[in-house]
């Protein structure tokens, strides 16, 4: 049936090739669709409870899409008549920036004070640029004696500020809305530098965030993908010595990176810095399946036989073991799909479709090109088998039952060290420090504030319930108490304004700065407050509606994920004891959500990853027709990966998003290897029935293409481990020692295990 299959492949494959070039031409239709996905949300399911929650606050209060502009000279502080100047006037353009809704700022700042028996609500800054000495002392008193200010839009020592610029973008549009933002407030900070030489000017934001996985993901497309296309064709021309079977597996690499990228567009599926790392393991998968192939393709040729009938030999002996591998291979991907995080499915389902597609145009288009095309060798392959390979074939052979036990043993104890590792996801560190935003986002924090927040929506139970002031006096004892915690730079609550109007209306009284003591006070004076703003200044990102409930923004230091977890613990703890029922609630916002979503992804992906290692046992048990060596040969699948998780726990000890998944991406793809050693040391124990040739067979006949291929993924992983996005660099960096692993389990522990109880000779 094999032979008969095999023999149509090469008998029919310019038929076959037309028909690969028609439905790739369909799939190419899908490629104008491709779109980058540019907001954080995408890293979070809909039925993401914190996700829920955000969306809830979010439904309640106004949107929170943001662009932070800090301003700071370069030497002195803001406080001259020309740099206050400079701040008003930015803070008037910010007005002008795509989508903006709201600009808060130190000069448009709504102080509020007792005049007479009014209170007059005014900007802290107008016509800068007149203020003589005593009125700049006057301003600095009040900038830097507003605690609503100071650590939020005003440094303590009076050297930075910062224009926070809300957006009210259409969620349809918003993918574009973003990127125009973004150029228009780096123009905007560009100009202002020009214009005064002696400020510095940075962004930071949640819309600088979501343009910053934008040009992650459009840099590594750009750089990335070229590279591992030129490393691969060097690879190829290297060991196969002969430039056109090096352009035929460039051939192989395009289409299928064509034919995923093209059903991926077809279907609607966004690229986001994950999944653009797609093509370049589409890449190393297409190199691996063309390289069995043409390598033994190759070997044939050079002893004598024709172009065609080795091409048949070598499909009719090599087609089951790569069939069953891809079937693998798809599967560990596919069960990426279990993810918690939608750029995962989507790497894992691209990856799937292009590996697919490798596989079959290896068996269509190759054929029919390497056989029609003429290619003159220079000679057999490079044999990259190390000359000490058979030395370490001896020794196994001597002492197999030590090396096994030891083996097993030292790689089990040395898989315990993953217990070191700790979950954190700081989405901030998500790109390294060459990217813009996170030079930025760090110098913002040192300078002036975190961009790390919890949020939290306070109900009162009742409408109009927020003028209560049992409920005010809960609120701003929860306030005091985050204040107090070292985690936390700022606190946002609307209690503060009520405390400081109740000692205007009280004749700037400080004993009088306290929540006000009648309901009726409450409601008057949150009334005279709204009624005294500007338009443009409502509280409508406060107190919702109904006002029954109240929100509060809490402002982190860049902390790590953990230290987010317990801070946000604590707090809720705080509510539980001390607070009204109706306020026993937790925390929400995208820093809340980043610092759980490893632990929920690691959660969500268990049962896929024990499905995909069920599933590829017993399509490698199939392959192999052994059930024995089908279990056998998850050894050197799975513990790799175990052990690669012990030796990152010592080195590094931080696992994030991109941990949760390598286990099950690399499951496939370890099985490669091991499926073509286990496939020759089975055809020769069923002829030998020795286990000791069979194992000395399959060391000399798979040899050769464990150590290419295993080069090769290397090679595409390593250039993986160099992008700017942290994500694909983690994944491509413990994928890298994984395979490491993997190959010296199938070089080292595999054996033993195969000659575990063989008698010595």
């Amino acid at each position: 049936m094999l032979e008969r299959f095999t023999a149509f492949l090469v008998k029919r494959r310019n038929w076959l090739a037309a028909t690969t070039l028609l439905l790739l031409g369909l799939c190419s239709l899908g490629l104008p669709k491709l779109h980058f996905e540019n907001d954080y949300r995408m890293f979070f399911s809909p039925d993401n409870p914190e996700l829920k929650a955000f969306d809830d606050l979010q439904n309640k209060f106004a949107k929170t899409d943001n662009v932070l502009i800090v301003l700071k000279p370069r030497q002195g502080d803001l406080f001259t008549a020309e740099r206050l100047s400079v701040l008003e006037k930015l803070t008037r353009d910010a007005w002008r920036l795509p989508s903006a809704r709201r600009v808060d700022s130190p000069a448009n700042f709504q102080h509020s004070a007792a005049v007479g028996d009014e209170l007059n609500v005014a900007a802290v800054l107008e016509h800068s640029e007149n203020l003589d000495a005593a009125g700049i002392a006057a301003r600095r008193a009040v900038l830097l004696g507003e605690p609503m200010l100071v650590g939020r839009l005003m440094s303590a020592d009076g050297t930075t500020a910062g224009v926070a610029v809300s957006l009210a973008m259409d969620a349809a549009r918003k993918d574009e809305q973003v990127l125009e933002v973004s150029a228009a407030a780096r123009q905007l900070a560009a100009d202002v530098m020009l214009a005064h030489p002696d400020m510095e000017v940075r962004l930071t934001g949640s819309a600088m965030l979501d343009t910053a996985f934008h040009d992650a993901a459009q840099a590594d497309g750009q750089v990335l993908i070229p590279a591992m296309f030129t490393v691969s064709l060097l690879l190829c021309w290297w060991l196969m010595r002969s430039l056109a079977l090096s352009l035929l597996v460039g051939t192989v690499i395009a289409c299928s990176i064509m034919a995923a990228l093209g059903i991926a567009g077809l279907l609607g599926v966004p690229l986001s810095p994950t999944a653009v790392a797609a093509p370049n393991i589409i890449m190393t998968m297409a190199v691996a399946d063309s390289i069995h192939f043409l390598v033994a393709w190759q070997n044939q040729v050079a002893k004598g036989e024709t172009r065609e009938q080795a091409m048949r030999n070598v499909l009719q002996s090599h087609l089951t073991l790569v069939a069953f591998t891809t079937a693998a291979t798809v599967v560990s991907f596919l069960t990426m799909n279990t993810s918690d995080a939608p750029p995962f499915r989507d790497l894992g389902n691209i990856t799937a479709i292009g590996v697919v597609a490798a596989l079959w145009i290896s068996l269509t288009l190759l054929p029919a090109i390497a056989i029609a095309v003429p290619v003159r060798f220079v000679g057999r392959p490079r044999d990259l088998v190390p000359r000490g390979l058979d030395a370490l074939l001896k020794w196994i052979m001597r002492k197999p039952r030590t090396i096994a036990i030891v083996g097993l043993g030292g790689a089990l104890l040395f898989a315990q060290l993953l217990w070191l590792n700790k979950l954190d996801d700081e989405y901030v560190k998500y790109f390294d420090t060459s990217l813009t935003f996170r030079q930025d986002t760090d110098w913002v924090e040192k300078n002036l504030t975190g961009i790390y927040e919890l949020e939290y929506m306070l109900p009162s139970g009742k409408p109009d319930g927020v003028y209560d002031p049992t409920y005010l006096n809960q609120v701003d004892a929860f306030a005091v108490w985050l204040r107090a915690q070292p985690e936390v730079s700022h606190v946002s609550s609307l209690a503060d304004v009520l405390r400081k109007l109740n000692k205007n209306f009280n004749g700037d009284d400080p004993a009088h700065f306290r929540i006000p003591e009648t309901r009726a006070l409450a409601t008057q004076y949150f009334l005279a407050y709204e009624l005294a703003l500007p338009q443009g200044m409502d509280v409508s990102d406060q107190v919702d509606i109904s006002r029954s409930a109240l929100r509060m923004t809490a402002s982190l230091r860049n902390i790590s994920s953990e230290q987010i977890r317990a801070v946000e613990a604590r707090a809720r703890t705080w509510l539980d004891t001390n607070a009204h029922e109706t306020m026993h609630v937790a925390a929400t916002g995208p820093s809340l959500m980043f610092a759980n979503i490893g632990e929920r992804n690691i959660s969500s992906m268990i049962s896929g990853e024990v499905a995909g290692m069920v599933v590829v046992g017993l399509l490698l048990g199939l392959g192999l027709r052994s059930l024995r060596l089908g279990i056998l040969s998850l050894v050197p699948t799975i513990l790799p990966a175990a052990v690669a998780f012990g030796v990152w726990g010592v080195f590094v000890g931080q696992v994030g998003l991109a941990s949760s998944v390598v286990a099950a991406m690399t499951l496939g793809i370890l099985s490669d290897d091991t499926v073509h050693f286990l496939g020759h040391y089975r055809g020769s124990l069923r002829k030998q029935g020795d286990r000791t040739v069979a194992v000395e067979h399959a060391f000399h006949e798979a040899g050769q293409a464990l150590w290419i291929t295993t080069l090769v993924l290397v090679s595409g992983f390593g250039i993986l481990a160099l992008s700017h996005f942290r994500i694909n660099a983690h994944l491509g960096i413990l994928t890298v020692v994984i395979l490491i692993l993997g190959l010296l389990a199938d070089f080292v522990l595999l054996p033993a295990l195969l000659l575990f109880g063989v008698k010595k000779k």
